[in-house]
């Protein structure tokens, strides 16, 4: 089962330094209202506008809506552009003209190069695995780092290196059996070229 969400939607900026993506667990943001749109549109808003709304949100976060229908399906996206506390534009478009104020959920983006960036904890977890998956491989490839420590302000150890460089190695999972207490995974491009879309998930069993 999906235990942390590291990369989603995302690929690296540069060619040199590997860069670490992680998101927080998904929260529940009924303490910040609903949330609606005018018509299927990127631009969401928030319902009561004297309640935070989306403050604490950042572009990069991931954001899932309850949907109007009898099955209230999630649709998940991401924040491109926080225009104001009380309104944000969407990776993609939603309809919510019809819903008086959907529930939302949040998860935090964090991302960076530093040696302390992008750490989950795993020690936990029974079966780890890394799963990869591709809507858009980047034109140059990219080159992917598996990283691990045994405890808390250890140097990171590489577990797992690879370069990617054809659409037809997704998904991927690779299997992680050392036992390690956190996890990280680093993305760098091969080459300069354009955007790809890379969502990478951290798989395991809780021990009981």
């Amino acid at each position: 089962m999906l235990d942390r969400l590291l990369w989603y939607t995302d690929a690296p900026a540069g060619t040199t330094d590997l860069v670490y993506e992680s998101h927080s667990r998904l929260q529940p943001m009924a303490s910040h209202g609903g949330v609606t749109t005018d018509a299927s549109t990127v631009t969401v808003t928030s319902v009561v506008q004297t309640n935070g709304g989306f403050a604490v949100c950042a572009a990069g976060d991931r954001i899932e809506i309850k949907q109007p229908g009898p099955d209230y399906a999630l649709f998940k996206s991401k924040i491109a552009v926080k225009n104001t506390d009380f309104s944000i534009d969407l990776a993609d478009a939603i309809d919510l003209s019809t819903v008086g104020a959907a529930a939302w959920y949040w998860q935090k983006r964090s991302k960076g190069t530093a040696t302390t960036d992008g750490w989950v904890s795993c020690g936990t977890l029974q079966s780890k695995s890394i799963k990869i998956d591709m809507t858009t491989l980047p034109t140059s490839g990219f080159n992917l780092s598996i990283e691990g420590r045994y405890a808390t302000n250890q140097a990171p150890e590489v577990i797992y290196q690879r370069q990617y460089t054809a659409v037809t190695d997704f998904p991927a999972i690779i299997q992680v059996t050392e036992s390690i207490a956190a996890i990280r995974v680093g993305l760098s491009r091969v080459a300069a070229g354009s955007d790809g879309s890379i969502t990478i998930g951290l798989y395991g069993n809780p021990t009981q």
